[in-house]
């Protein structure tokens, strides 16, 4: 038995975009995807960590993949940010 959506033998994809590049998840460790809300920075993380937000209860890291990635800074004028709740492993995590 499938799950919905996902169809038998095929791969679901979830592409996000970080400045020019777009890059693709498997649409199964895309648990879901969220308006920006307030970050609380962690000290002594490395930089691509921008912080933790809460999410029901739990404590998720947000890990901006501009900085992770090294392409500079947003546009300005950014509609369209999300963050993507992510499970890497047994790792939940949002992108941004």
């Amino acid at each position: 038995m499938t799950a919905p959506g996902v169809r038998r033998g095929g791969l679901q994809l979830c592409a996000l975009r970080a400045g020019e590049q777009e890059f693709v998840l498997d649409l199964m460790r895309v648990e879901e995807v969220l308006r920006p809300g307030p970050v609380t920075p962690l000290p002594r993380a490395p930089a691509f960590v921008e912080g933790v937000i809460e999410l029901r209860g739990k404590l998720v890291p947000v890990v901006n993949l501009r900085a992770c990635l090294g392409l500079g800074a947003p546009e300005t004028g950014r509609r369209r940010e999300r963050f993507m709740v992510c499970l890497l492993g047994r790792r939940r995590v949002a992108l941004r």
